[in-house]
């Protein structure tokens, strides 16, 4: 009997497509219509779907779209997203912390490529006080997580704080942070590359906080209601090869809209480029002496001031626009090869 042997394309196409199924197989998708509403914390939930799974004795990170449908989700614990996992928000759907419990972020993306994408300048708030890690927290949970983080993505949201506690709420809306050379862990990891893109913020002590991480992509931000009484519209702390743009800060009386600032391990805020920032804070009424607000705030000596190129529309007449008594003109005149115009 003569049997016919099989074509060597054949097993070619068989074995793309084992590994196509592999592939597959990694790739979650979970959709939710709706919140149900017996459930109290989405938090919790979530980071189920999110969190890693066993696989033949090992850890196995598959990579998990959640998308959620229109309605108020609960989350009054934290979201945890990792490696490639992406939590995008249809038509409607709205993040909401209400029970006061935790000052933790409400998402984290502790995992490379992790993403959290709005449709439509989805809505993510805390009614609570007191999230100085950001309601959105990119980079390690803490100073001896030892893994690199990068490339994450926010983009497309509305992200708010307490109406009630403003400007009081001491909440940051984005926390990105990296611990590399922490001392009390050692850890010689990296938080780079991020990207915060078409981002709205309001009713928050801080918009955008970065502590250490560098060359990140910051694009098309409004911020409205941010840093009034002595907070930030955004901090850059030890942040270095930064790129800024496309921002409005607005409404803000009492605010330091940018600030540039040595973090506590002394990295410098160096090589960072911002263009097309518009500053238009406001007064308060009648207030000629306190709460005046700045549109710069060199909090680092003009020596360390390296290699920045910052281009802002300052429409602060009131008073002086930077703080610390040093003027754009001072500070340009002393810090090494930095542009500074206005």
């Amino acid at each position: 009997m003569h049997i016919k042997s099989i074509p060597s394309y054949l097993y070619l196409i068989i074995g793309l497509l084992l590994i196509l199924s592999t592939f597959v197989q990694a790739q979650n998708i979970i959709e939710l219509d709706s919140p149900d509403p017996s459930v109290a914390d989405y938090g919790e939930v979530l980071t189920t779907y999110f969190t890693r799974s066993i696989s033949q004795g090992k850890m196995v990170d598959n990579e998990t779209k959640v998308i959620l449908g229109p309605g108020e989700y609960q989350i009054n614990s934290t979201i945890r997203l990792t490696l490639g996992d992406q939590l995008y928000l249809d038509f409607g759907a709205k993040l909401i912390r209400t029970k006061c419990r935790s000052k933790a972020p409400m998402i984290h993306l502790d995992g490379r490529y992790s993403s959290v994408i709005g449709s439509a300048m989805n809505i993510i708030e805390s009614q609570c006080p007191g999230l100085t890690s950001g309601l959105i927290r990119v980079g390690q949970g803490d100073t001896s997580a030892n893994r690199n983080i990068i490339s994450c993505r926010v983009e497309h949201l509305t992200i708010t704080g307490s109406h009630q506690s403003y400007p009081n709420n001491q909440s940051t809306g984005i926390y990105i942070y990296n611990n590399q050379n922490e001392p009390s862990g050692g850890a010689n990891s990296t938080s780079y590359f991020h990207t915060i893109s078409d981002v709205n913020f309001s009713y928050l002590h801080k918009g955008l906080h970065l502590y250490n991480s560098n060359a990140c992509t910051i694009d098309r931000i409004l911020l409205n209601r941010v840093g009034a009484s002595g907070g930030q519209g955004v901090l850059l702390e030890g942040a270095q090869e930064t790129k800024i743009a496309n921002v409005h800060h607005g409404q803000s009386p009492g605010a330091e809209s940018l600030t540039f600032k040595s973090s506590a391990r002394s990295y410098l805020p160096a090589y960072n480029t911002i263009f097309n920032y518009v500053i238009e804070i406001g007064k308060i009424t009648n207030s000629r002496t306190s709460n005046v607000g700045y549109c710069l705030n060199f909090d680092v000596p003009s020596d360390e001031f390296i290699d920045n190129e910052v281009n802002i529309v300052c429409n602060h007449n009131y008073f002086a626009k930077t703080r610390k008594g040093v003027s754009f003109k001072q500070f340009k005149e002393k810090a090494p090869k930095s542009i500074i115009r206005e």
